[in-house]
């Protein structure tokens, strides 16, 4: 079996689905499998994490180890390609409702189906849309119940959440050519700048089918129809057991101890 037959049968999708329901699919069930997180970054600082295809396969698919926006929506779109949808790549700002000056830094996959566009997002942590997101600008909502859009300025497309009763910019994107070393240059940054938060503090989430889990400065959050409850993580030992718990990564007590 193939990596991505193997990515796909770790999924259960049925292949009778029509493509828009079956890509809907992949992503909830995407989001509720495989976990984001930063955890091998903190651990590992000054390496690269690898973005090779058969790498990433064995860490999110066969190790159950989840990452970051590089190999998931890689992984994603890898997937998307093999079964001949039309996809593609490219390179999104980050900017929480910023005006700042940002880099590209966000990996993001776009496919078409029946002459529309939509946003197929996997690796985007806790406010990640599980359903795909019309560019057209038609409102949607996830399985978890937060409701996504997609504006459009010009040449400039903004992923946007309802977030205390308006939308709230999560991200930026054009739709500008992208190579796969454009990818590996932005992954570097992410890795290795100082001012990238990814070296700094812990992320990790995962949407479930009725809950969502987060792990950030030392909080465990789970979050239920829109109601959050958090619970400061004691000690390395307490954060140990949320990960393999919660998110199903399983690390020793010396890793735990330089996490928490």
């Amino acid at each position: 079996m193939n990596r991505i037959n193997h990515y796909i049968t770790a999924l259960s999708l049925n292949e009778g689905l029509p493509k828009f329901d079956w890509l809907n699919l992949a992503i909830a069930r995407h989001m509720g499998m495989f976990c984001f997180n930063n955890v091998d970054l903190l651990l590992n600082k000054g390496q690269i994490l690898s973005l090779e295809l058969e790498d990433i396969h064995h860490k999110i698919v066969t190790r159950r180890r989840g990452g970051y926006c590089f190999e998931h929506n890689k992984l994603f779109y890898a997937m998307a390609k093999d079964i001949h949808i039309d996809a593609t790549a490219y390179l999104a700002r980050v900017t929480f409702n910023s005006t700042d000056e940002l880099p590209k830094n966000h990996r993001i996959t776009i496919v078409k189906l029946n002459g529309k566009e939509y946003l197929a997002e996997v690796g985007f942590g806790r406010y990640a849309p599980t359903c795909l997101v019309p560019l057209n600008g038609t409102v949607v909502t996830s399985p978890n119940g937060d409701v996504f859009r997609i504006t459009q300025n010009e040449a400039v497309y903004a992923l946007e959440i309802i977030k205390d009763g308006n939308f709230f910019t999560l991200y930026v994107f054009e739709k500008t050519q992208c190579f796969e070393i454009d990818f590996e240059l932005a992954n570097y940054y992410t890795n290795c700048h100082p001012d990238s938060g990814f070296t700094k503090n812990l992320t990790v989430a995962r949407i479930g089918e009725t809950k969502t889990f987060v792990i950030r400065e030392n909080v465990f959050s789970t979050i239920e129809n829109g109601i959050a409850q958090q619970i400061e993580i004691a000690d390395a030992k307490d954060l140990q057991k949320k990960l393999s718990q919660s998110f199903t990564i399983e690390i020793s007590t010396g890793q735990a101890e330089i996490l928490f």
